[in-house]
């Protein structure tokens, strides 16, 4: 999407649309943070957790970088990190 190329980015998130199978929820997390869909990625977010997905540690992880100060400013994201009992930076 971000290269320009918009129906294959269509194509490749129809894969993993609806989300409801096990792992498609942190692929469209992850696609909606690089989309800059800080609301959306929130709300996937909270889907891996009901999935359990252990990975989503790695992208909380990736949220105390400076670099993505977006995804701390979401009070969504600031609630999930506040249940998963991770600190964000101020």
């Amino acid at each position: 999407m971000r290269a320009g190329e918009r129906r294959h980015a269509e194509e490749l998130l129809q894969n993993l649309l609806p989300g409801d199978r096990y792992g498609m929820p942190l692929g469209l997390l992850v696609y909606s943070v690089v989309c800059s869909e800080i609301e959306q990625a929130a709300s996937w977010a909270w889907k891996v957790l009901e999935q359990r997905d252990p990975r989503l540690i790695f992208i909380m992880a990736l949220s105390r970088s400076p670099s993505h100060s977006l995804l701390r400013s979401n009070g969504t994201w600031s609630a999930l990190a506040a249940k998963l009992d991770i600190p964000l930076p101020a």
